[in-house]
């Protein structure tokens, strides 16, 4: 078994992360799969770095198992938006919301816009590039201009009331609404 230790070690060295691996969901038979084929290579003298690849695959597949259930468990699930009371300086933008946006979205469209700008299209964030109705970032909106047609962060395409509104219509039709920190 002289092979058997280096690769243990090897195996060992693509574990996860100390705060990630304290969260790993014990997979015996996973473990134990490895270890057995490890053990058969080891006697067939079969200790390859093609014959490796697909037990470091294994063990890669558990490590981002186990990542993406840490992860799910640090974020918190989305508070549920406030009921919408309405906010004169959104309330104007009400039939361009109801173009843009499917029926059932119009109400949380209101109350994002009003979080995000109290309906100002000139507003524009001091601490980052977030700029207009929808608070769009430059490199947000630069993607998705161009995938609309739409007038580029630095030719001011943010501030345009109808483009920007076009623009979160798309990206929430796309995305969803975690594109927002409002929501």
């Amino acid at each position: 078994m002289s092979h058997i230790f280096g690769v243990a070690l090897l195996i060992a060295h693509a574990l996860p992360q100390p705060a990630v691996q304290a969260h790993l969901t014990p997979l015996p038979e996973d473990e134990a799969a490895i270890l057995a084929q490890l053990v058969v290579l080891d006697r067939q003298n079969a200790l390859t770095p093609a014959s490796l690849a697909p037990l470091l695959q294994m063990r890669h597949a558990r490590y981002q198992q186990a990542r993406l259930a840490f992860a799910a468990r640090r974020r918190p699930p989305a508070p549920s938006p406030p009921a919408w009371s309405g906010t004169p300086g959104v309330e104007q933008w009400r039939p361009l919301v109801v173009e843009h946006f499917p029926a059932d979205q119009v109400d949380t469209a209101m109350r994002v816009m009003a979080c995000e700008s109290t309906g100002n299209p000139s507003a524009k964030n001091p601490r980052s590039t977030a700029a207009g109705l929808w608070q769009f970032i430059r490199s947000t909106w630069d993607w998705v201009a161009g995938v609309l047609g739409l007038p580029t962060y630095a030719q001011g395409g943010p501030y345009d009331p109808v483009g920007s509104t076009r623009a979160a219509a798309w990206l929430q039709a796309n995305g969803g609404w975690q594109h927002w920190e409002c929501y």
